[in-house]
Protein backbone atom coordinates (compact mmCIF):
# COMPACT_ATOMS: atom_id res chain seq x y z
CA UNK A 1 0.00 0.00 0.00
CA UNK A 2 1.04 3.70 -0.64
CA UNK A 3 -0.13 5.96 1.93
CA UNK A 4 -0.78 8.80 -0.84
CA UNK A 5 -2.07 12.17 0.57
CA UNK A 6 -3.55 12.56 4.02
CA UNK A 7 -7.25 13.25 3.96
CA UNK A 8 -7.23 16.99 4.71
CA UNK A 9 -4.51 17.19 2.06
CA UNK A 10 -6.82 15.92 -0.39
CA UNK A 11 -9.86 17.69 1.10
CA UNK A 12 -7.57 21.13 -0.03
CA UNK A 13 -6.87 19.79 -3.47
CA UNK A 14 -10.66 18.67 -4.27
CA UNK A 15 -11.54 22.05 -2.84
CA UNK A 16 -9.14 23.95 -5.37
CA UNK A 17 -10.00 22.31 -8.15
CA UNK A 18 -13.64 22.94 -7.75
CA UNK A 19 -12.68 26.84 -8.80
CA UNK A 20 -11.30 25.82 -11.96
CA UNK A 21 -13.27 22.89 -13.29
CA UNK A 22 -16.09 22.94 -16.25
CA UNK A 23 -18.02 20.89 -18.10
CA UNK A 24 -19.57 21.57 -21.17
CA UNK A 25 -20.79 19.92 -24.03
CA UNK A 26 -20.19 20.69 -27.44
CA UNK A 27 -20.48 19.81 -31.14
CA UNK A 28 -17.15 18.63 -32.71
CA UNK A 29 -18.08 20.29 -35.51
CA UNK A 30 -16.92 23.69 -33.61
CA UNK A 31 -13.90 21.81 -31.86
CA UNK A 32 -10.08 22.96 -33.68
CA UNK A 33 -7.03 20.97 -32.99
CA UNK A 34 -3.75 23.43 -33.42
CA UNK A 35 -0.32 23.05 -32.52
CA UNK A 36 0.76 25.75 -30.11
CA UNK A 37 3.72 26.49 -28.36
CA UNK A 38 3.28 23.59 -25.82
CA UNK A 39 2.14 20.65 -28.90
CA UNK A 40 -1.07 19.87 -29.71
CA UNK A 41 -4.25 21.69 -28.26
CA UNK A 42 -7.92 22.13 -28.91
CA UNK A 43 -10.04 24.86 -29.28
CA UNK A 44 -13.34 25.36 -28.40
CA UNK A 45 -15.65 28.66 -29.53
CA UNK A 46 -16.94 30.42 -26.50
CA UNK A 47 -14.49 28.48 -24.16
CA UNK A 48 -11.01 28.89 -25.06
CA UNK A 49 -7.95 27.16 -25.71
CA UNK A 50 -7.26 23.41 -23.90
CA UNK A 51 -4.12 21.69 -23.48
CA UNK A 52 -4.83 17.38 -23.48
CA UNK A 53 -3.97 15.34 -20.94
CA UNK A 54 -2.91 11.87 -21.97
CA UNK A 55 -6.06 10.71 -20.69
CA UNK A 56 -7.94 13.12 -23.27
CA UNK A 57 -5.73 12.03 -25.91
CA UNK A 58 -6.82 8.41 -25.48
CA UNK A 59 -10.02 9.59 -25.70
CA UNK A 60 -10.06 11.43 -28.91
CA UNK A 61 -7.56 8.58 -30.43
CA UNK A 62 -10.81 5.86 -29.46
CA UNK A 63 -13.74 8.01 -30.18
CA UNK A 64 -12.20 8.91 -33.81
CA UNK A 65 -11.25 5.56 -34.73
CA UNK A 66 -7.03 6.32 -34.69
CA UNK A 67 -4.95 3.31 -33.29
CA UNK A 68 -3.41 4.74 -29.98
CA UNK A 69 0.06 3.71 -31.23
CA UNK A 70 -0.65 5.82 -34.54
CA UNK A 71 -1.52 8.63 -32.79
CA UNK A 72 1.17 8.82 -30.61
CA UNK A 73 3.63 8.40 -33.15
CA UNK A 74 2.17 11.30 -35.24
CA UNK A 75 1.72 13.77 -31.72
CA UNK A 76 6.17 12.70 -31.59
CA UNK A 77 6.70 13.00 -35.11
CA UNK A 78 3.93 14.75 -37.51
CA UNK A 79 2.32 16.69 -35.55
CA UNK A 80 0.64 18.58 -38.70
CA UNK A 81 -0.39 14.75 -39.24
CA UNK A 82 -1.94 14.91 -36.34
CA UNK A 83 -3.91 17.80 -36.82
CA UNK A 84 -4.78 17.05 -40.18
CA UNK A 85 -6.49 13.71 -38.80
CA UNK A 86 -8.27 15.09 -36.15
CA UNK A 87 -10.12 17.80 -37.60
CA UNK A 88 -11.02 15.78 -40.50
CA UNK A 89 -13.17 13.13 -38.39
CA UNK A 90 -14.21 15.44 -35.90
CA UNK A 91 -15.53 17.44 -38.86
CA UNK A 92 -16.65 14.75 -41.10
CA UNK A 93 -19.01 13.35 -38.49
CA UNK A 94 -19.92 15.54 -36.32
CA UNK A 95 -21.60 14.62 -32.56
CA UNK A 96 -21.94 16.08 -29.26
CA UNK A 97 -19.24 15.27 -26.79
CA UNK A 98 -18.63 15.94 -23.65
CA UNK A 99 -15.12 18.19 -22.32
CA UNK A 100 -14.23 18.20 -18.50
CA UNK A 101 -11.70 21.00 -17.71
CA UNK A 102 -9.44 21.68 -15.21
CA UNK A 103 -8.28 25.05 -16.11
CA UNK A 104 -6.45 25.29 -19.21
CA UNK A 105 -6.80 21.33 -19.57
CA UNK A 106 -8.60 19.52 -21.50
CA UNK A 107 -8.56 16.37 -19.26
CA UNK A 108 -11.60 14.28 -20.61
CA UNK A 109 -13.63 13.62 -24.40
CA UNK A 110 -16.29 11.72 -23.23
CA UNK A 111 -19.94 10.74 -24.56
CA UNK A 112 -22.76 13.44 -23.98
CA UNK A 113 -24.74 10.91 -21.72
CA UNK A 114 -21.86 10.98 -19.43
CA UNK A 115 -22.92 12.01 -15.60
CA UNK A 116 -20.74 13.84 -14.06
CA UNK A 117 -19.81 12.47 -10.22
CA UNK A 118 -17.89 14.23 -8.87
CA UNK A 119 -15.25 13.30 -6.16
CA UNK A 120 -15.55 16.22 -3.70
CA UNK A 121 -19.59 15.57 -3.67
CA UNK A 122 -18.36 11.73 -3.09
CA UNK A 123 -16.42 12.30 -0.20
CA UNK A 124 -18.37 14.90 1.21
CA UNK A 125 -20.88 11.83 1.51
CA UNK A 126 -18.85 8.66 2.56
CA UNK A 127 -16.00 10.33 5.36
CA UNK A 128 -18.29 11.05 7.80
CA UNK A 129 -19.70 7.70 8.05
CA UNK A 130 -16.33 6.57 7.78
CA UNK A 131 -15.75 8.66 10.82
CA UNK A 132 -19.33 7.51 12.67
CA UNK A 133 -18.37 3.99 11.94
CA UNK A 134 -14.34 4.97 14.01
CA UNK A 135 -12.85 3.82 10.64
CA UNK A 136 -9.10 4.67 10.31
CA UNK A 137 -8.33 6.53 6.71
CA UNK A 138 -4.96 4.25 5.61
CA UNK A 139 -4.53 5.37 2.74
CA UNK A 140 -6.19 8.26 0.21
CA UNK A 141 -5.08 9.71 -3.06
CA UNK A 142 -5.75 11.80 -6.19
CA UNK A 143 -4.39 10.71 -9.82
CA UNK A 144 -5.10 11.95 -13.22
CA UNK A 145 -7.25 8.97 -13.15
CA UNK A 146 -9.29 7.99 -10.02
CA UNK A 147 -9.77 8.99 -6.33
CA UNK A 148 -9.17 6.71 -3.73
CA UNK A 149 -9.91 6.61 0.10
CA UNK A 150 -8.89 2.72 1.78
CA UNK A 151 -10.21 2.98 5.59
CA UNK A 152 -10.05 -0.31 7.86
CA UNK A 153 -11.30 -0.72 10.92
CA UNK A 154 -9.30 -2.01 14.12
CA UNK A 155 -12.55 -2.68 16.20
CA UNK A 156 -13.28 -5.49 13.47
CA UNK A 157 -9.39 -7.60 13.22
CA UNK A 158 -8.19 -11.20 13.86
CA UNK A 159 -5.68 -13.52 13.09
CA UNK A 160 -4.72 -15.06 10.10
CA UNK A 161 -2.07 -17.45 11.77
CA UNK A 162 -0.04 -16.45 14.82
CA UNK A 163 1.22 -12.77 14.74
CA UNK A 164 -0.60 -12.05 10.91
CA UNK A 165 -3.68 -9.87 11.82
CA UNK A 166 -6.29 -8.16 9.67
CA UNK A 167 -8.53 -5.41 9.92
CA UNK A 168 -12.17 -5.06 7.84
CA UNK A 169 -11.96 -2.03 5.47
CA UNK A 170 -13.46 -0.53 2.82
CA UNK A 171 -11.79 1.09 -0.33
CA UNK A 172 -14.20 3.62 -2.21
CA UNK A 173 -12.81 4.93 -5.39
CA UNK A 174 -14.48 7.02 -8.37
CA UNK A 175 -13.00 8.42 -11.69
CA UNK A 176 -14.52 12.02 -13.44
CA UNK A 177 -12.94 11.40 -16.42
CA UNK A 178 -14.37 8.12 -17.71
CA UNK A 179 -12.07 5.79 -16.46
CA UNK A 180 -14.35 3.17 -14.77
CA UNK A 181 -17.42 3.54 -12.91
CA UNK A 182 -17.45 4.05 -8.77
CA UNK A 183 -16.49 1.73 -6.50
CA UNK A 184 -17.08 0.36 -3.08
CA UNK A 185 -14.94 -2.87 -2.56
CA UNK A 186 -14.33 -4.86 0.29
CA UNK A 187 -10.62 -4.25 1.79
CA UNK A 188 -8.21 -5.85 4.26
CA UNK A 189 -5.47 -4.13 6.12
CA UNK A 190 -2.60 -6.21 7.08
CA UNK A 191 -1.11 -5.13 10.16
CA UNK A 192 2.51 -6.92 9.59
CA UNK A 193 3.58 -5.46 6.54
CA UNK A 194 0.85 -2.50 5.81
CA UNK A 195 -0.44 -4.49 3.09
CA UNK A 196 -3.65 -4.19 1.64
CA UNK A 197 -6.12 -6.38 -0.66
CA UNK A 198 -9.28 -5.93 -2.51
CA UNK A 199 -12.14 -8.39 -2.27
CA UNK A 200 -15.42 -8.14 -5.19
CA UNK A 201 -17.24 -5.12 -5.27
CA UNK A 202 -19.96 -4.32 -2.97
CA UNK A 203 -21.40 -1.25 -5.07
CA UNK A 204 -21.10 0.19 -8.72
CA UNK A 205 -22.61 3.20 -10.19
CA UNK A 206 -22.23 3.81 -14.00
CA UNK A 207 -21.69 7.17 -14.99
CA UNK A 208 -24.15 6.95 -18.38
CA UNK A 209 -27.26 8.64 -18.40
CA UNK A 210 -29.94 10.36 -20.76
CA UNK A 211 -27.97 13.08 -23.51
CA UNK A 212 -27.71 16.48 -22.65
CA UNK A 213 -28.45 19.29 -24.43
CA UNK A 214 -29.43 19.29 -28.19
CA UNK A 215 -28.64 21.23 -31.44
CA UNK A 216 -25.25 22.08 -32.26
CA UNK A 217 -24.11 24.68 -29.26
CA UNK A 218 -22.05 24.73 -26.47
CA UNK A 219 -23.79 24.04 -23.09
CA UNK A 220 -22.70 23.82 -19.58
CA UNK A 221 -24.18 21.25 -17.76
CA UNK A 222 -26.04 20.97 -14.26
CA UNK A 223 -26.02 23.88 -11.83
CA UNK A 224 -24.44 22.33 -8.77
CA UNK A 225 -27.82 22.86 -6.73
CA UNK A 226 -29.33 20.52 -9.69
CA UNK A 227 -26.14 18.09 -9.54
CA UNK A 228 -26.71 17.43 -5.73
CA UNK A 229 -30.08 16.68 -5.68
CA UNK A 230 -29.81 14.58 -8.66
CA UNK A 231 -27.48 12.37 -6.79
CA UNK A 232 -29.07 13.05 -3.18
CA UNK A 233 -30.40 9.73 -3.12
CA UNK A 234 -27.97 7.51 -4.42
CA UNK A 235 -25.70 9.16 -2.27
CA UNK A 236 -27.92 7.84 0.90
CA UNK A 237 -27.77 4.36 -0.71
CA UNK A 238 -24.17 4.74 -0.54
CA UNK A 239 -24.16 6.05 3.01
CA UNK A 240 -25.81 2.80 4.17
CA UNK A 241 -23.47 0.49 2.18
CA UNK A 242 -20.20 1.77 3.72
CA UNK A 243 -21.84 1.71 6.92
CA UNK A 244 -22.99 -1.86 6.13
CA UNK A 245 -19.43 -3.14 4.66
CA UNK A 246 -18.08 -3.87 8.55
CA UNK A 247 -19.92 -6.37 8.76
CA UNK A 248 -18.60 -8.95 11.71
CA UNK A 249 -20.26 -12.08 10.06
CA UNK A 250 -18.71 -10.65 6.62
CA UNK A 251 -15.25 -10.04 8.00
CA UNK A 252 -15.28 -13.73 9.65
CA UNK A 253 -16.22 -15.60 6.61
CA UNK A 254 -13.02 -13.82 4.85
CA UNK A 255 -10.97 -14.46 7.83
CA UNK A 256 -11.65 -18.01 7.49
CA UNK A 257 -11.30 -18.46 4.13
CA UNK A 258 -7.58 -16.63 4.15
CA UNK A 259 -7.03 -19.39 7.10
CA UNK A 260 -7.75 -21.79 5.07
CA UNK A 261 -5.23 -20.64 2.08
CA UNK A 262 -2.09 -20.70 4.59
CA UNK A 263 -2.70 -24.49 4.66
CA UNK A 264 -2.47 -24.06 0.43
CA UNK A 265 0.85 -24.73 -0.46
CA UNK A 266 2.85 -23.80 -3.80
CA UNK A 267 3.24 -27.24 -5.72
CA UNK A 268 5.78 -27.88 -8.84
CA UNK A 269 7.84 -25.54 -9.86
CA UNK A 270 8.10 -21.84 -8.56
CA UNK A 271 8.93 -20.03 -11.54
CA UNK A 272 6.43 -21.32 -13.35
CA UNK A 273 4.03 -20.34 -11.01
CA UNK A 274 5.34 -16.95 -11.46
CA UNK A 275 5.41 -17.00 -14.82
CA UNK A 276 1.56 -17.80 -14.92
CA UNK A 277 0.85 -15.12 -12.47
CA UNK A 278 3.02 -12.61 -14.72
CA UNK A 279 0.80 -13.52 -17.48
CA UNK A 280 -2.22 -13.94 -15.86
CA UNK A 281 -2.34 -9.81 -14.52
CA UNK A 282 -0.12 -8.86 -16.88
CA UNK A 283 2.81 -7.47 -14.74
CA UNK A 284 5.57 -5.99 -16.39
CA UNK A 285 9.42 -7.65 -15.86
CA UNK A 286 10.40 -5.56 -12.31
CA UNK A 287 6.90 -6.21 -10.99
CA UNK A 288 7.20 -10.18 -12.24
CA UNK A 289 10.88 -10.20 -10.19
CA UNK A 290 9.63 -8.18 -6.97
CA UNK A 291 7.06 -10.50 -6.86
CA UNK A 292 9.33 -13.59 -6.52
CA UNK A 293 11.49 -11.76 -4.47
CA UNK A 294 9.00 -10.97 -2.29
CA UNK A 295 7.59 -14.72 -2.38
CA UNK A 296 11.08 -15.93 -1.17
CA UNK A 297 11.76 -13.34 1.37
CA UNK A 298 8.46 -14.04 3.04
CA UNK A 299 9.57 -17.68 3.27
CA UNK A 300 6.16 -18.76 2.83
CA UNK A 301 5.17 -20.51 -0.34
CA UNK A 302 1.53 -20.83 0.07
CA UNK A 303 -1.66 -19.15 -2.13
CA UNK A 304 -1.42 -16.68 1.02
CA UNK A 305 2.09 -16.37 0.97
CA UNK A 306 1.81 -15.55 -3.06
CA UNK A 307 -0.93 -13.10 -2.37
CA UNK A 308 0.92 -11.61 0.04
CA UNK A 309 4.30 -11.16 -2.50
CA UNK A 310 1.58 -10.01 -5.07
CA UNK A 311 0.14 -7.05 -3.33
CA UNK A 312 3.39 -6.42 -1.35
CA UNK A 313 4.85 -4.82 -4.82
CA UNK A 314 2.72 -2.03 -4.46
CA UNK A 315 5.09 -0.38 -1.60
CA UNK A 316 7.83 0.41 -4.57
CA UNK A 317 5.74 0.67 -7.36
CA UNK A 318 5.21 5.02 -8.09
CA UNK A 319 1.87 4.56 -9.22
CA UNK A 320 -1.03 4.92 -7.21
CA UNK A 321 -3.27 3.10 -9.21
CA UNK A 322 -0.46 0.59 -10.15
CA UNK A 323 -0.89 -0.48 -6.01
CA UNK A 324 -4.22 -0.33 -6.02
CA UNK A 325 -4.18 -2.89 -9.15
CA UNK A 326 -1.88 -5.10 -7.37
CA UNK A 327 -4.18 -5.05 -4.42
CA UNK A 328 -7.12 -6.12 -6.51
CA UNK A 329 -5.00 -8.96 -8.06
CA UNK A 330 -4.12 -10.24 -4.90
CA UNK A 331 -7.45 -10.25 -3.13
CA UNK A 332 -8.57 -12.47 -6.91
CA UNK A 333 -5.45 -15.21 -5.34
CA UNK A 334 -7.20 -15.25 -2.20
CA UNK A 335 -10.66 -15.43 -2.87
CA UNK A 336 -11.22 -16.78 -6.22
CA UNK A 337 -10.46 -20.63 -6.50
CA UNK A 338 -11.12 -20.67 -10.48
CA UNK A 339 -7.43 -17.79 -10.44
CA UNK A 340 -5.66 -20.01 -8.33
CA UNK A 341 -5.76 -23.59 -9.76
CA UNK A 342 -4.85 -21.70 -12.80
CA UNK A 343 -1.97 -19.67 -11.31
CA UNK A 344 -1.24 -23.51 -9.89
CA UNK A 345 -1.63 -26.26 -12.16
Amino acid sequence: MLRGQTLQDLAKTLEDQQTIKDDFIVNTRMVEMNIGSEGVNLQVPGKGTFNMNHICHNQVADKLGIPIKYYDRMMDEEPSLLVENVNRWMHKDPVRRMFRTLGTTARAFLSDRYLPLDNIDLAEAVVPTLVDQQAVIRSAQLTDSRMYIQASLPSLEGEVKKGDIVQSGIIISNSEVGMGSLRVEPFFFRLICENGMIAQESIRKHHLGKSLGTGDGTWNLLTDKTRQLTNEAFFGQLKDVVAGSFSPEYFETVLDKFRETTGEEIEGDLEKVIDITTSRFGLGKDERNSVLKNLINGGDLSRWGLANAVTRVGHTTESYDRCVDLERFGGKIITEDAVWRDLTN
